[in-house]
């Protein structure tokens, strides 16, 4: 699950970036951080908000006509601004570029990243893991103060 770890430093590197930002009471930056992780018979998702941007991917385990049980991963990023919709469009592109079987598809429309992705491991368990990783490294980073300027 690669691809997820690098999905999630991605979103963390672009909002470090970003300055928008409010103090609560308690004198404790806002970032609008959220991060939930859902599962289905046959699907898992996690649903992160940060600073304005959208983090939402589902990975949905199907049967192949050979027989065997793959995932379609379907990952959508919505950012702030086309400036930076723009900049992740061009490093899943640059990523896309590399996965030469034609497996990993990158559509960007407006403020919005689509990338389409599909994988051997159909381990519902193990990708719930992964997406509590997400949601747990964004959470400390938010808790550490990493996004402070």
């Amino acid at each position: 699950m690669k691809k997820l770890i690098l999905a999630s430093a991605i979103m963390l590197a672009m909002t470090a970036c970003e300055t928008s930002t409010s103090s609560s009471s308690s004198g404790k930056v806002d970032y609008g951080f959220s991060c939930k992780v859902t599962r289905t018979d046959n699907s898992v998702n996690v649903y992160e908000t940060l600073m304005g941007m959208v983090y939402d991917e589902t990975s949905t385990v199907k049967l192949g006509d050979d027989g065997y049980y793959y995932t379609e991963i379907v990952t959508k990023e919505s950012y702030p601004t086309a400036y930076a919709a723009d900049d992740a469009c061009e490093d899943w592109r640059e990523e896309a570029s590399h996965w030469h079987d034609g497996s990993h598809r990158v559509v960007c429309e407006g403020k919005t990243v689509t990338v389409y992705d599909y994988s051997d491991d159909a381990d519902l368990e193990e990708i719930e893991d992964d997406y509590n990783g997400i949601c747990e490294v964004a959470r400390r980073a938010v808790e550490s103060g990493e996004f402070e300027d």
